[in-house]
Formats: structure tokens, sequence, C-alpha cells
């Protein structure tokens, strides 16, 4: 079986592999959450000592605000939060809306600063720190991030919630220990929670330790059917990527199309299941999810380089190298992509130009001890 990596760790040069991808997160998935209610629409009777029909108040602009954000308008949201500023520049809650807004906007610097100036007024406010975290998860900016999450359980050591996005920031981490201490700590404060569970296999996963991985991933699934809050589409993406790992590849397709079917344009699914569908030599298949991941993520190379490999599996090497092509373009200093089309190069018989992009891979420290030599490179 192949040996299955995930575009999330630092990929090595040792397998010849697909990478097997995990959901990436999104602000707008939060942005979603908040639909059904936010803690910043209160009356601030300081901000609306004059309010009447008609009349210009800050509370109105910021009331106008969230009935935009409700109907996934951020851009004109916004507009009505900063009128609400102009008129009372320490008003807490258009600041926290401010900052959220940005955030599902993908202007992550700028809602941070509108973050702090909320934090300000709103010390004790867990959420603020618990949104700064995830901005700054989005960034990349892990550590960053644990550290917001350490302010907001400092004010809500109860909440499950943050135990989960401080476990995510620590897989990020590769701290899997310590993501698997904390998602135990949110089943303690909510034995029925689904995402957390989902997130403890995750890790487990991760950590290759595959009978527990099973027992809390079949263990999410079962508590979806009650949970309200489960990301079930995750729960079947981890499970499915489980069943890869144990060989059970028809089971793994099962579970990436469930993800589909709630998640339609969910692009780690369709990579899984090409991956799984490849296991099975269904190549044709295999390649309809790869198309279909192209079609979803032009942008990043990790699309093109899985198409890649499978191409090279079918023995479409001038395709592998086309894609390998494409991905090198979008990510320049990746070695593994140089690595591989290497070896495509060498296929077609041109190794002159292989070895210059295994001295490349090399250069971006992708390559182990004696790369060049193996193939009579200089």
């Amino acid at each position: 079986m192949k040996k299955i990596i995930l575009i999330l760790l630092v990929l090595s040069c040792h397998f010849s592999s697909f990478a097997a991808a995990y959901i990436e997160k999104t602000f707008h998935g939060y942005c979603q959450v908040r639909y059904e209610k936010s803690p910043y629409i209160g009356y601030q009777p300081e901000y609306d000592k004059t309010h009447k029909e008609g009349f210009e108040t800050p509370y109105k602009h910021n009331l106008q605000g969230y009935a935009l954000y409700q109907q996934g308008d951020f851009k004109n949201a916004l507009i009505q939060y900063e009128y609400a500023l102009m008129l009372a520049p320490n008003y807490s809650f258009a600041l926290a809306n401010k900052a959220f807004t940005l955030a599902c906007l993908g202007e992550y610097t700028n809602a941070l600063k509108e973050f702090d100036k909320a934090i300000l007024l709103l010390k004790e406010d867990s959420n603020l720190y618990i949104y700064k975290g995830r901005a700054k998860f989005l960034m990349k900016k892990y550590m960053e991030a644990i550290t917001e999450y350490n302010l907001a359980l400092q004010i809500n050591p109860k909440d499950p919630g943050i135990f989960v996005d401080r476990g995510e920031a620590k897989i990020r981490n590769f701290d899997y220990k310590g993501a698997i201490s904390d998602f135990s700590e949110a089943i303690k404060c909510n034995p029925q929670s689904a995402n957390a569970h989902n997130w403890r296999g995750r890790a487990y996963y991760d950590s290759k330790i595959y009978v527990y991985a099973e027992s809390d991933l079949n263990t999410a699934l079962e508590l979806s059917k009650e949970d309200p809050e489960a990301d079930v589409y995750s729960i079947y993406n981890n499970h499915g990527n489980l069943m890869i790992e144990l060989g059970q590849f028809d089971a793994a397709i099962v579970d990436f199309r469930k993800a589909i079917d709630i998640y339609p344009n969910l692009e780690a699914a369709y990579v899984n299941r090409g991956i799984a569908r490849s296991m099975k030599k269904e190549y044709g298949q295999a390649m309809d999810d790869y198309n279909q991941v192209v079609s979803l993520k032009p942008e990043e190379y990790q699309s093109y380089y899985n198409r890649a490999e499978l191409k090279m599996d079918m023995g479409n090497y001038v395709g592998a190298l086309e894609d390998y092509n494409q991905a090198a373009k979008l990510s320049p200093k990746t070695g593994l992509i140089f690595y591989r089309r290497g070896l495509a190069k060498l296929k077609l018989n041109n190794k002159l130009n292989a070895c210059e992009d295994f001295n490349k891979a090399m250069f971006f420290g992708c390559g182990e001890k004696g790369l060049l030599e193996k193939f009579e490179c200089k």
C-alpha cells in the first residue's frame, strides 16, 4: 500500500505517494456559526441616549451592520460598523463586530488590530480571544493562536470549544500529545461532543495509534446523530483517511461520498477519494476526482501534484510532467515537486533535465544522501 502523507506536514522525498488531505479551515466557517446569534448586538444606552426612529445613532448602525452580516453581506456590514464607530469610536460592540467581519473577509491583519481595541474595552470576554486566536491560526501563526486560547481559558476554563481550538493548533504544531490532552479535556467538559471525539481521533491517527483513532472516530459518528454542532463532513473525511490506512478502501470511498454529499465543494474529500480509488486501480474514477480538485482549487500546487502522482501510476509521464510544471510554478521552493518531476523526466529519457531537478530538490532540502550519485548526476 502506498505511504500516505499529509499536505499539512513537511513532505519527504523518500516516498512516492499521494498527499492525503485534511480539511483546511476558513474563517467563513466561523462566520456561518455566528449567523444565528451574536454577543455584540445588545443595546448600549451610553451610545444611544437620543435614539429615535430615523435618527442616526451608533446603535442603529451596529444593528443594521449585523442584519447585513446575517445575510452574508460582509462588505456592507463593515460600512455600517464603521459609521457606528465614526459616531462613537469606543463603541465596544461595533469594534468587536468590525473585527469579526474583517476576519470574515480574510483581512486578518486588520481584524487583529480591531480585536485588540475591543479587548481593551471588553477584557473579560473570552470570545474575543477565541476569534483572535482563530485569525492567527488561519495566518498559520499556531503558537500565537495557542497563546490567545490560553487567555480565553483563563476567563472560561470549562469551555470545551476552546480546548478543541487549542488542540487543533497543537496538531498543526506537531504536538500530538498536547492535542490529545486538550481534546480529552473537551470531552470531560462535554462527553457528547462529536467534534472533540473527531479531533482526538485525528490526533491519534497522526500519532499512528490507530486503535484509539478508530474508537474515537466511530464515537464521533454516533454522537453526530444527536449533536447539532457536529462537523459531520469532517468526521467522515477523517474516518475515511483511517479506512485507507487500514486498507479498507471501499469503506473509505463510502465515507468520502458521504462527506461530499454534505459539502459538495469539499476539496479534501475528493483528494482522499481519489487516493482510495487509485489504491483499487480505479484510475478513471480517481482521475475524475483529481480533475474536480483542480477545478475547485486551481491556485494550489497540491491540486496538480496529486493529479501528477496519479498520472505517474498510470504511466502517463507526459501528463504528469505537465502537472508537476504547474505545481512548480505555484510553489517554486517545494523540493518534493522537483524530485518527483525529475523522476518523470527520467521515465521520458531526459536525464540531463532530470538531474537539474534533483539538484533543485537537494537545494530546497528534499532528497536523501547520495541522491545525485544514485542517478549519476553531476
